[in-house]
């Protein structure tokens, strides 16, 4: 692969609820901290300003002190429609870090609605490569949320969201340090 070659995945799932409860499921922090979970990491501060330039603060903690930040800025916004934005990942490990460009779609289709995802890597980084597993494992997790319809209620306990059953961390196929060996 050239180094100004761009690695992009796409993935997509429907869900059986209207798409603007899908989209403040998306986009709402007390709803994202209740389902999005990556790394098993709990997700703890939101800033998200959805307007063109607006920006993009996530901040999660997670198992041995270790954290995240994503960050970013919309570069377009069409809401429960469209939205662009830069999606930079920074660990204390400075050499996992990586940015990305993310595209999501918000689409309607009878009473349920549906997204689709495009990550694109604008170069070749030596950091953590994005996983189709891993965007289909939140999806997951996102459908489930949705169907339990706590989306509806303005329940701010995230506390829960970043471990298994058994209380430990659930990092699933997306812990970026087994691939870093």
């Amino acid at each position: 692969m050239e180094s100004n070659e761009q690695q992009q995945i796409t993935v997509n799932k429907a869900f059986e609820v209207p798409v603007e409860d899908l989209y403040q499921a998306w986009t709402e922090g007390s709803q994202l901290k209740q389902w999005w979970k990556p790394l098993g990491m709990t997700l703890t501060d939101v800033q998200n300003e959805l307007s063109e330039g607006g920006k993009i603060a996530y901040r999660f903690e997670g198992a041995d002190s270790q954290g995240l930040t994503i960050d970013g800025s919309y570069q377009e916004v069409k809401p429960q429609e469209r939205l662009v934005y830069t999606w930079n990942w920074q660990f204390p490990d400075e050499k996992l870090n990586s940015a990305y460009k993310l595209e999501v779609v918000f689409k309607s289709s009878g009473t349920g609605s549906s997204i689709e995802i495009a990550q694109q890597q604008n170069e070749q980084q030596e950091s953590v490569k994005p996983k189709a597993s891993a965007w289909e494992e939140e999806l997951t997790h996102l459908a489930e949320f949705l169907s339990s319809g706590k989306s509806s209620s303005n329940s701010n306990d995230a506390s829960s969201t970043a471990m298994d059953q058994e209380g430990k961390p659930d990092y699933g196929s997306q812990n970026p340090l087994q691939d870093q060996q």
